[in-house]
């Protein structure tokens, strides 16, 4: 699915599993209850999605766009976001537990509620 363009789309209860979603465009998206696990989402598109109840363990983000993102109920445990932007993104009950957050972007992103047990944050936030 490689730089596909799902913009504005609604997906709910889908497994991409493993799925390559290198420069796909998921712009606007509403996505729920859907399993990313281990999924490649580098230089993905998310800006202003609205993402609820989903699993992305062990997914690989380098430099995905989460600005804006409305992210809540996530589980990013053990997830790579290398260079990920999470600029203003809304991030409620999230687990980032062993997470590698050191070269996020996370300007003006809310934690609220979000587990960091053993995430390693980026060195401005220190």
């Amino acid at each position: 699915m490689v730089g596909v363009n799902l913009a504005t789309s609604i997906i709910t209860e889908a497994d991409f599993s493993g799925a390559n979603l290198t420069r796909t465009n998921l712009e606007k998206v509403r996505l729920e209850r859907t399993n990313l696990t281990g999924a490649t989402l580098r230089y993905a598109n998310l800006q202003e999605s609205v993402i609820r109840d989903m699993n992305f363990i062990g997914a690989t983000f380098n430099d995905a766009n989460f600005a804006k993102a409305d992210l809540n109920d996530q589980d990013w445990s053990g997830a790579i976001p290398v260079s990920v932007r999470l600029r203003n993104a809304k991030s409620g009950n999230t687990r980032l537990i062993n997470t590698d957050l050191t070269d996020a972007d996370l300007s003006t992103a809310d934690l609220t509620g979000a587990i960091l047990k053993g995430a390693k944050m980026p060195v401005k936030l220190i």
